[in-house]
């Protein structure tokens, strides 16, 4: 485990790019030797720096570690939930002051610094993906290093960089999804369910819900999914409920550490966006290109029959014969 300062001003969501790029996160504490580890780097560069706890879900929930690890130790935290740019309550990050106090702040408030880390560990999936990475010939061109991930006939944008890095709310998600041509992901099995929730599990970034693409009633009760397929299968947990006054409005997201789903509120609530479309199959495109050269064989013999049918009206029926008389005959001198 190795810890990397980034000592210029920026934002949490900023700091968490940097370090994603870096192929590491803002660090995590879990126990009292991290903490002081933590606290001297904080003491000896001078300034306040950011750590990977967050507060997506402003309605109370409890914090998360944007690397995905739990929430196992904890620290009193200073400072204020307000948004310091609207001054009402917002998304919530924490950093260490040079004291060693753990002070909540605006997630969009520009700190002096934060602490990267990486590590050599990784779960048996991840080493499986380093080896074998998802074939995605089906799936849209992502831009830069930006890939969908192909999973039978579907295709799914779970890397964060489609995202900017950033959590969003519910309309937000929904708007970026379409700006792709795609859907806010939808669920249909079991299977589908299970690999969705591995990948996340083994790909975390800050929180861990996920939204899905779910349409609601009136009454806020599921009806359908957003591309208007029937709500076959679910998953939900077995305390998830409307009636919590926190869900309302309510918008539903999947749970990746268990696979569950859930109610949050639309409106207080930032969560994760994995976008999907269908992918274009080989078999697609090998059927059409078999069409197309059937339909130009079909045209040409058809051609060939009605120039044949035809082949009066481009000849000519006079024919032409020389004779020779008299005159012909006598111009033929025989020499002796």
């Amino acid at each position: 485990l190795t810890y990397e300062v980034l000592a210029w001003r920026l934002t949490w969501y900023q700091a968490l790019k940097e370090c994603g790029v870096r192929g590491g996160h803002l660090a995590s504490v879990h126990d009292i030797q991290q903490n002081q580890r933590l606290s001297l780097i904080v003491k000896t560069d001078g300034f306040p720096l950011w750590i990977g706890l967050s507060n997506q879900d402003f309605s109370g929930s409890a914090y998360e570690w944007s690397d995905g690890t739990k929430l196992d130790y904890n620290v009193a935290l200073a400072g204020s939930r307000t948004d310091f740019i609207s001054g009402k309550p917002g998304p919530n990050c924490v950093f260490i002051a040079p004291d060693g106090a753990w002070t909540r702040t605006s997630c969009n408030a520009a700190v002096d610094g934060a602490i990267c880390y990486n590590t050599t560990v990784t779960t048996a999936f991840q080493r499986a993906r380093l080896q074998a990475p998802p074939e995605a010939n089906g799936c849209p061109q992502g831009e830069g290093g930006s890939q969908w991930v192909q999973h039978q006939d579907q295709c799914y944008a779970f890397n964060m960089s489609f995202y900017n890095y950033s959590v969003h709310s519910m309309e937000k998600a929904e708007k970026i999804c379409q700006a792709m041509d795609a859907q806010l992901l939808t669920i249909k099995s079991t299977e589908e369910n299970d690999f969705v929730s591995k990948y996340l599990y083994n790909d975390p970034f800050i929180t861990r819900r996920t939204w899905l693409g779910m349409t609601l009633d009136s009454q806020g009760k599921p009806v359908s999914w957003k591309d208007g397929s029937a709500l076959v299968y679910s998953n939900w947990k077995s305390e998830a409920s409307l009636s919590d006054g926190r869900s309302k409005p309510p918008c539903p997201v999947m749970m990746w550490d268990e696979g569950k789903w859930n109610f949050v509120n639309c409106k207080t609530t930032y969560s994760r966006v994995v976008c999907k479309t269908e992918a274009r199959s080989a078999g697609t495109s090998a059927a059409l290109v078999f069409f197309i050269l059937v339909l130009i064989a079909v045209l040409l013999v058809a051609a060939y029959v009605i120039y044949k049918k035809k082949r009066g009206y481009f000849s000519s029926t006079i024919r032409y014969e020389r004779t020779l008389d008299d005159m012909d005959t006598s111009s033929a001198v025989e020499l002796s």
